[in-house]
């Protein structure tokens, strides 16, 4: 009795801590500009349980964007799939990235969740003025430019803040390559579009977007 009983229990602690996955994440419009609504569509599977939504935040802070997505499983044991949609408006024109994580709640209502995050993903998002212009965002210390922009690979930062890292993205989120920071990089990548991306002391991060030819 007493070994059904903890298989029960165990089975019981599986599903109320099911597991969720990130399986993408969209964003639209693809270029927005101020004032628009913008939606951030996450795509997520479920390895047991209710897979409604319990409820969503968005914070912004500098060039970063948090959408954190809370889900509470119930006690159904079934793989799932849902996509989680969230709204918002952003009022500067920058290249922001996007941090979506996904917070799974165990145990009775209301739900306990974790500290941090079960999956996280990454995209980028460039909003426009009304004339197509991205701009420096309003407040924002340790700007940079790169130039030149276009180039076929040499590039120099310009910037007066205190950045550790250099980062290269591609446009879908994709980490591309990482160098310690320097104002002059050689970047021997093929030809396209791209965003770097530098990380200050204190964990701020700065965009722009770069143009490869050949």
């Amino acid at each position: 009795m007493m070994k059904i009983i903890s298989v029960l229990y165990l089975t019981c602690f599986v599903v109320l801590f099911g597991q969720s996955q990130i399986n993408g994440v969209t964003v639209s419009p693809s270029n927005p500009q101020i004032g628009d609504t913008i939606t951030v569509y996450v795509d997520l599977t479920f390895s047991s349980g209710d897979c409604d939504l319990d409820t969503a935040t968005v914070q912004v802070t500098d060039s970063t964007v948090y959408v954190s997505v809370f889900h509470c499983p119930g006690a159904l044991a079934v793989i799932c799939d849902i996509t989680d949609t969230v709204e918002f408006v952003l009022d500067s024109a920058w290249n922001y990235e996007l941090l979506v994580g996904v917070y799974v709640g165990g145990g009775f209502m209301p739900c306990s969740y974790p500290p941090g995050p079960n999956d996280t993903d990454q995209s980028f998002i460039e909003v426009a003025d009304s004339s197509g212009m991205l701009g420096v965002h309003g407040g924002a210390s340790g700007s940079f430019i790169v130039y030149p922009n276009p180039t076929t690979g040499a590039i120099q930062l310009s910037t007066e803040a205190p950045y550790e890292s250099v980062e290269v993205f591609s446009l879908t989120g994709k980490l591309i390559a990482t160098y310690p920071f320097q104002q002059n990089l050689d970047l021997h990548l093929p030809a396209g579009m791209y965003l770097i991306r530098l990380t200050e002391e204190k964990s701020h991060t700065r965009l722009q977007r770069l143009i490869l030819t050949k």
